[in-house]
């Protein structure tokens, strides 16, 4: 039999090149979507902009800072992001069952009083993809819009900041836990059992609790929605593709600059994180076919500098490496290692370094020993140049064709924005990424996989020991 040649980069770009996105269904043409209001007061103003590189940077009337990157997209589609810090953790006990539900409920808000799904097409009508959010430790909104529908995404920001508290209702209620729910083993495993462990019983982590449930009164809701979206000053807007900084700025003094801080809105406060090691914790499921075993860090990294973001990044390249090479080798055909490190940019300085893998049950113990071995030799022993080489190109290629993209560029400002680093720092991040050598990777492996900070996870069919 005569298998078929494995295509060239070349050919399959071929097949694409002439391919033309189309916003929206063949529908949408019919749709007669309603009309979000005009805004709730008079145009605000812009009240300085300068250049920063390739960034133009602006600072609206009421405090909110706005970023543009002018660049080309194929799909011509224009990618904005507005964020905070603050996130649910910022609330206390009192109001944290309603900021759990605070991201479901925005998503399916009324906003000026047209219900979701109406909002949902007039997005389509005008291409617009929008996605407000609530996490952690941030929240904001992201989306895509063409030039010719940006006035109507920044016409729905405009609105979910000035709400009417008796009309605008928030959305969908939360599906909070009940006592006597049964989740699946792995979710489980990780928010019952080992994220508890290694925060030492905080609050904040415990997602689960089926007593916030019974805590959330609906006032809690509206003062969870005006501390999130009290202040315009505190957030920061991202936007990247194709529109000029005069096609912009008018659609800044319309629906952005004037939006005023509410008087309920408060500095943002959160109580300090104190990451603990865990233990192991194991949940036996005599039915399972496969072991799967997390290994999870979680440390508190103050400074946040391109540094540790740069060391992070080739810590990560080298650890999925490794991992693969003794996995294989222990698992023959039924391995699946990952490696994760996620430094939240955010206030609560958290860092998280996970390490997973899938494998035969009677692999298991050999595997995790394995593994634990991989990350103490990381922490006390520098890594070899080609290694070092290897990993350093792994990151540089992503980072490179972050920029690029302008979904992925945003994502990058963002973090940069939260972190405190200036939004240029990409270069920075760039030299740190080139310069780092092997002694800058194993202070990332202290840091940010420290013995006194593991919790290790066991979803397996072997019986604890």
């Amino acid at each position: 039999m005569t298998r078929n040649p494995t295509p060239s980069h070349e050919q399959m770009v071929s097949w694409y090149r002439d391919y033309k996105p189309v916003i929206g269904t063949a529908a949408s043409a019919d749709i007669r979507p309603m009309l979000l209001p005009a805004p709730k007061g008079p145009a605000g103003s812009i009240s300085s902009e300068q250049n920063q590189g390739e960034l133009q940077a602006f600072t609206l009337s009421n405090g909110m800072k706005v970023f543009l990157r002018t660049m080309p997209q194929a799909n011509h589609m224009i990618a904005f992001r507005m964020d905070a810090a603050g996130g649910i953790y910022q609330f206390g006990p009192d109001l944290y069952g309603a900021a759990l539900a605070a991201d479901l409920e925005m998503k399916s808000a009324i906003v000026a009083m047209i219900p979701s799904g109406e909002l949902e097409r007039m997005r389509l009508s005008k291409g617009i993809i929008f996605w407000p959010y609530v996490d952690m430790d941030t929240h904001g909104l992201s989306g895509f819009s063409p030039l010719s529908g940006l006035d109507g995404a920044f016409s729905e920001i405009h609105h979910r900041f000035l709400r009417n508290e008796r009309t605008d209702l928030t959305g969908a209620i939360y599906p909070y836990a009940k006592a006597d729910d049964k989740f699946e083993n792995y979710q489980g495993l990780v928010n019952k059992l080992m994220r508890p462990a290694a925060f030492n019983d905080d609050y904040r982590i415990k997602l689960l609790d089926p007593e916030w449930g019974q805590q959330v009164m609906n006032y809690h809701r509206t003062l969870v929605y005006r501390q999130l979206w009290g202040d315009p000053a505190q957030f920061t807007l991202m936007v990247a593709g194709p529109v000029q900084a005069q096609e912009l700025k008018p659609l800044l003094e319309k629906w952005l600059a004037n939006i005023p801080k509410h008087n309920d809105s408060k500095a943002v406060v959160l109580a300090p994180f104190k990451p603990q090691a865990g233990g192991e914790q194991q949940v036996t499921d005599y039915r399972l076919k496969v072991a799967q075993d997390l290994i999870e860090f979680n440390s508190i990294q103050v400074s946040l500098g391109s540094g540790i973001a740069a060391h992070s990044l080739i810590l990560q390249a080298v650890l999925e490496e490794r991992l693969r090479m003794v996995l294989r080798e222990i698992g023959g055909d039924s391995y699946s290692p990952w490696a994760y490190i996620r430094l939240s940019p955010g206030p609560s300085h958290l860092a998280l370094a996970s390490i997973g893998f899938d494998i035969e049950p009677s692999s298991e113990e050999k595997a995790l020993q394995r593994v634990k071995e991989i990350i103490k030799a990381l922490r006390e022993t520098p890594i070899s140049q080609e290694e070092l080489q290897n990993a350093k190109q792994i990151a540089l290629r992503e980072l490179a064709s972050e920029q690029g993209e302008a979904e992925t560029l945003i994502w990058r400002l963002f973090w940069l924005n939260q972190a405190g680093m200036p939004l240029d720092g990409a270069n920075e991040l760039r030299k740190q990424l080139e310069q780092c050598q092997a002694i800058d990777v194993q202070s990332a492996a202290q840091s940010l996989l420290a013995a006194e900070q593991m919790t290790v996870g066991r979803l397996t069919p072997n019986p604890r020991k």
